[in-house]
């Protein structure tokens, strides 16, 4: 949402589209946030049953939710900045 805001006060009209891959290397790794996912997921059951669907949570859709899991040693959003911007 950051880069979007930032691109949002550069651009005065049109439409950008922009896809972000990101490579990790060896010394980094994801870390689980068990309770921020668990609550998630039961959230996902109780609204299921709730509603008398029968699903079960996409485990990939947890883990993109926010909090749900964590990069360690990612770089500071200060760094994405610049020099990206034309002047």
């Amino acid at each position: 949402m950051k880069l979007r805001r930032l691109l949002k006060e550069k651009l005065a009209r049109g439409h950008v589209e922009l896809t972000l891959n990101l490579e990790r290397g060896g010394s980094e790794s994801s870390r689980l946030n068990r309770q921020i996912a668990g609550g998630y997921i039961q959230a996902f059951r109780a609204a299921a049953a709730e509603f008398g669907l029968a699903a079960e949570p996409d485990l990939n859709a947890v883990l993109r939710l926010p909090g749900a899991s964590t990069l360690r040693r990612w770089p500071p959003m200060a760094r994405l900045r610049r020099p990206f911007w034309p002047r």
